[in-house]
C-alpha cells in the first residue's frame, strides 16, 4: 500500500488515536526499500491452501529468508446487505490468488484537524476484511508460535497494513506474525434497535469485535499451512487494540474455541475514567446514538429503515457520523466503541476482571510513562481554574483526592498546569488500569507481567507518549525515527521479551534482565528504559489506589487498600 500522509510536525501528534493513521511517506518509503532486494512473487512459488482457495505470497530473501502474504481474505466483503452483520464465510475463488498487495483499509475519517488522524481516502473500502501473514518458515512445515496484532486508533482509525506494523522484524525472532483489518467507526460499532431485533442474539454494534474473532478463527483453521502453531497463539494490541485484547479475554465467544493462549495489552484505556474514549458502553446507549444518526441521514421513518441505512453511501455515512473524540471531553455527537450487549460482551470488562469472568491466560500488560503527553501540543490552559474545573467534572466525587496527587506549585505557569493534568490523565487512564488488570490476572493464578516504557524517540519534551513504544516493539521506522539504528538495545530487548513471552508465556531468557511476575502482594514492574531494564517495586502504587476508586468495582478486593512502595513520576 502506498503511504501518502501529507503531515506537518504539529499534525503528527494526534489525540486518542494510533500512529498507524499518521505514518508519512518517509516512513513508508524507508520500509519499502527494505523489501526491494530478493522479492519474488507469482509463478513458481509454493501455494498455500486457505479458506476460499489457493494463494501465493512473496519471498523476501534478505537479510533473512521470509515469506509475506498480503491481502488474504478472511471473511466475505461486509457490503450491501452484509453491512452491520457478523462476518460471513469467505467467497471462494478459482485458480491461485496472488497475495502480494495489501487490501484497502476500512472506511475512516480523512481528517485535517489535530483531533482527527490522517488517512488514505483513495484506498478505503467497506470491502476490507483481509489479513497479512509474515512467516520465517521456509518450508511451511514448522510449528512456530503465532502473534496476532490488533491495531489501535480509538476504534475509529487504523489498519493492519501500516508500514509500522509490518511483521518482518518480529518474525526474525522465530514467530509467525499476523495483522488484519477490522471494521471501524460507524461500520464496526453502529448499534440500532432494529439491528438488535434482527439479530438472533438480540445484539448489535460489536461488528468490529466479531471481525477480530473471525480473524482468530481463520488463524486456527489456516495458520498451520504457513508453518504456524494454532495451539500457540498470542494476541497483542495497543490502545483500542489493547482494549480489544481485554474484550476478547472477557468474551464468551472466545471461550471453548481456544483461539489464543497468551495476551499482550499495550496502553489499554480500559477503565471508563472519563477521559479520551469509553472502553465500553451499554447497548442501550449505542442504540440511542444509532437512532440519532439514522434520523440525521433521513432514514428514520422509512418503511424499511435498515434497508435504507444499508444503502447510504460509505462517504455519506462517514460525513454524517463525523466521529470526533476531543481530548479530556466526551462531547462528540457520535462515539463508537464496543458495547455490553449480552452476547459478545456480557458485562463491562472491568467488572468481568473483578469477577474472574475472563479467559485465564498469561498476560503481559503495561503503559508508557508520559502517555498523555501526546496532547501537549494542543492542550492549553491559562490558570489553575482551567485545571480544577475539568478535574472536578471528570473525577467527581474523588476530584479532590486525585487533584492532590499531582498538584501544580503556587502561581503555576501554563506548562506546570498542563503537566499536572497530563500526569493525572496518564495515571487514571493507563497506569492504574494496567495494574488493576495485572492484579486481577495474578489473583486467579495466571502469570502477569507489568511494564512501564520510558523511551523518548523525539526527545524529553514529549517523552514516552501514547504509542511511542510501537517502533521499538516492531523494529520498524516510524516517521523520522528508526529504532534499529545504534543504539538499538531497547528495541532488541523489547522484541526479545515480547517474542519470548509469545513462545513460552514467560518473557525471560536470552540473557536479558529477569522479569518477575506481578501481583498485589509483589507489585514488581519492569522499567523499559533507553539505559537498560530495571525492576521497581510498587510503581505509583499509592496513586493507583486513589485512581482506582474511579473504576474498580466496589466488591473487588483491590478497593481495600494500596501497597506502599517506591513512587516514580
Amino acid at each position: 500500500m502506498k503511504n501518502q500522509y501529507p503531515l506537518t510536525r504539529a499534525a503528527l501528534i494526534t489525540c486518542g488515536c494510533s500512529p498507524t493513521s499518521f505514518l508519512p511517506l518517509l516512513g513508508g518509503m524507508a520500509f519499502l526499500l527494505l523489501l526491494v532486494p530478493g522479492v519474488l512473487s507469482g509463478q513458481g512459488l509454493p501455494a498455500v491452501q486457505v479458506d476460499g482457495g489457493s494463494i501465493t505470497g512473496m519471498w523476501i530473501g534478505t537479510p533473512t529468508p521470509t515469506w509475506s502474504f498480503r491481502g488474504v481474505p478472511f471473511a466475505a466483503p461486509p457490503v450491501g446487505d452484509l453491512r452491520w452483520r457478523p462476518p460471513q464465510v469467505v467467497i471462494p475463488w478459482d485458480g491461485t490468488r496472488a497475495c502480494t498487495q495489501y487490501s484497502m483499509v476500512c472506511p475512516q475519517i480523512n481528517a485535517t484537524s489535530l483531533f482527527h488522524p490522517q488517512t488514505v481516502d483513495e484506498k478505503q473500502s467497506e470491502d476490507c476484511l483481509y489479513l497479512n501473514v509474515v512467516t520465517p518458515s521456509t518450508n511451511f512445515t514448522d510449528r512456530l508460535p503465532v502473534m496476532v496484532w490488533i491495531y489501535g486508533g480509538s476504534f475509529l482509525n487504523g489498519s493492519g497494513s501500516a508500514a509500522l506494523y509490518d511483521g518482518l522484524s518480529l518474525s526474525r525472532k522465530g514467530v509467525v506474525v499476523v495483522t488484519f483489518n477490522y471494521r471501524l467507526g460507524p461500520f464496526g460499532f453502529f448499534a440500532h434497535p432494529a439491528l438488535t431485533q434482527e439479530s438472533p442474539h438480540a445484539s448489535s454494534g460489536n461488528y468490529g469485535l466479531l471481525d477480530q474473532i473471525a480473524a482468530l478463527q481463520w488463524v486456527q483453521r489456516n495458520i498451520a499451512g504457513f508453518g504456524g502453531d494454532p495451539t500457540n497463539v498470542t494476541i497483542f494490541g495497543e490502545s483500542a487494540g489493547a482494549d480489544s485484547v481485554l474484550d476478547l479475554m472477557c468474551s464468551p465467544l472466545t471461550d471453548g474455541q481456544n483461539l489464543f493462549q497468551k495476551a499482550i495489552a499495550e496502553s489499554a484505556p480500559c477503565a471508563d475514567s472519563g477521559i479520551v474514549i469509553y472502553s465500553t458502553r451499554p447497548l442501550a446507549e449505542g442504540e440511542a446514538m444509532g437512532q440519532k444518526l439514522s434520523a440525521a441521514l433521513g432514514c428514520a421513518g422509512q418503511p424499511d429503515e435498515l434497508a435504507a441505512l444499508r444503502k447510504v453511501p460509505t462517504q455519506a455515512m462517514l460525513v454524517a457520523a463525523d466521529p470526533e473524540q476531543r481530548l479530556f471531553q466526551n462531547t462528540a455527537d457520535y462515539t463508537f466503541q464496543p458495547y455490553v450487549d449480552g452476547w459478545v460482551l456480557p458485562k463491562n470488562p472491568v467488572n468481568a476482571f473483578a469477577d474472574g469472568d475472563f479467559r485465564r491466560v498469561p498476560t503481559l500488560i503495561g503503559s508508557n510513562r508520559e502517555e498523555a503527553n501526546i496532547g501537549l501540543p494542543v492542550v492549553k490552559f491559562v490558570n489553575t481554574n482551567k485545571l480544577t474545573v475539568p478535574l472536578t467534572a471528570i473525577y467527581s466525587p474523588y476530584a479532590d483526592q486525585i487533584y492532590a496527587l499531582f498538584p501544580p506549585p503556587p502561581k503555576p505557569s501554563n506548562a506546570q498546569i498542563k503537566l499536572s493534568l497530563l500526569q493525572t490523565a496518564t495515571l487514571t487512564v493507563f497506569t492504574a488500569p494496567a495494574q488493576y488488570i495485572a492484579k486481577s490476572i495474578a489473583a486467579v493464578g495466571q502469570p502477569a507481567y507489568n511494564y512501564v516504557f520510558t523511551g523518548h524517540p523525539w526527545g524529553t519534551y514529549l517523552g514516552a507518549f501514547h504509542s511511542s513504544e510501537l517502533p521499538y516493539v516492531f523494529g520498524n521506522p516510524y516517521v523520522t525515527f528508526d529504532p534499529t539504528t545504534p543504539p538499538s538495545a531497547l528495541s532488541d530487548g523489547m522484541q526479545g521479551y515480547w517474542t519470548a513471552f509469545a513462545i513460552t508465556g514467560d518473557p525471560n531468557g536470552g540473557g536479558r534482565t529477569l522479569w518477575p511476575t506481578y501481583s498485589g502482594a509483589s507489585p514488581l514492574t519492569m522499567m523499559l528504559t533507553p539505559d537498560g531494564f530495571t525492576i521497581v517495586r510498587g510503581y505509583q502504587s499509592n496513586e493507583c489506589a486513589v485512581a482506582g476508586q474511579l473504576f474498580v468495582p466496589p466488591h473487588s478486593p483491590q478497593r481495600a487498600g494500596s501497597v506502599t512502595g517506591t513512587t516514580l513520576r
